[in-house]
């Protein structure tokens, strides 16, 4: 069982748990904090004292966890990166059963299974309907940041132009699909059985990164699987022997690919972006410092 102490400011009960050299440090950081009685404001006071000094112990205001703005950005964000619940701690486990309020599991594997181990289902599903008391100053601020409950956006992007043509690339390949540069185009390959490969052309030259992405999902909406099957077979010699069926099959196959590499895509650069964005950040408080 953790250690606990307890610091009474202006009526408000200030509770603290972790080992007893992280309680000493913190009360003596909590006793000198200027708190006014407010919870709004003292939430927010205590979250910046707690990512300032790197307190290790755990927080409670008036019986209710402040959580770390630094800490669970760079957690979240590394979910959202690896699209996987395969690296969600306890710590980020108990922040989405508490703050954001998601239903009871007896463990993180089964957190893990109830999501499909999908981080982008997690999102969706869930976190997209979160919602919280206005009071939870603290959570708040987390919630605005990584666009959780009302502030979510889905897929939506801030400009998509703040990529690079090469992290573009990155990405695409990322979503398991090869990219072969050419003189004026991207030559998109992907497997979609073990010994067939689908082949498309993506105009790169004199496009910009939006243009390029909104040209790829373009192709994806356009593709049509009766017309692709009905190429394919009007290619044959007259006499072969591959059924019609597993031609269509294969159409389907390949829009569903092309259907997820858009999906997949859009996730990416979102996410990536939303790193940067938190880099530029850090880098314009660390020189206000």
């Amino acid at each position: 069982m953790k250690n606990h102490s307890e610091v009474l400011k202006n009526n408000k009960r200030i509770n603290i748990y972790g080992n007893q050299a992280t309680i000493n440090r913190a009360v003596k950081l909590i006793e000198n904090l200027d708190l006014n009685g407010d919870e709004t404001s003292d939430r927010l006071t205590i979250q910046k004292c707690i990512d300032d000094n790197k307190i290790g112990a755990t927080i409670l205001y008036e019986g209710n966890t402040i959580y770390s703005f630094n800490k669970i950005l760079k957690e979240y964000r590394k979910l959202q990166k690896e699209d996987s619940l395969e690296f969600l701690t306890k710590d980020m486990y108990d922040f989405f059963m508490n703050a954001c309020g998601d239903i009871a599991h007896y463990d993180i594997s089964g957190y893990r299974y109830y999501y499909s181990n999908s981080f982008r289902k997690l999102e969706s599903e869930f976190l997209s309907k979160s919602h919280i008391n206005t009071r939870f100053s603290d959570i708040d601020r987390i919630f605005k940041k990584l666009k959780i409950g009302k502030y979510y956006s889905g897929l939506e992007i801030e400009d998509l132009n703040k990529l690079s043509k090469r992290q573009l690339k990155e990405l695409i390949e990322k979503c398991n699909w090869n990219v072969i540069e050419k003189e004026k185009d991207w030559e998109l390959q992907v497997k979609f059985k073990e010994k067939q490969m689908f082949v498309f052309l993506l105009e790169v030259e004199s496009r910009n990164v939006s243009t390029i992405i909104y040209g790829l999902i373009n192709y994806a909406k356009k593709f049509n699987v009766d017309e692709y099957a009905n190429d394919i077979i009007k290619s044959f010699n007259k006499g072969a022997t591959i059924p019609v069926q597993e031609i269509v099959s294969s159409s389907i196959l390949i829009k569903n690919k092309l259907n997820e590499l858009v999906d997949s895509l859009l996730y990416k650069c979102k996410v990536t972006i939303e790193l940067m964005n938190d880099y530029t950040n850090e880098v314009e408080e660390e020189i206000e410092r």
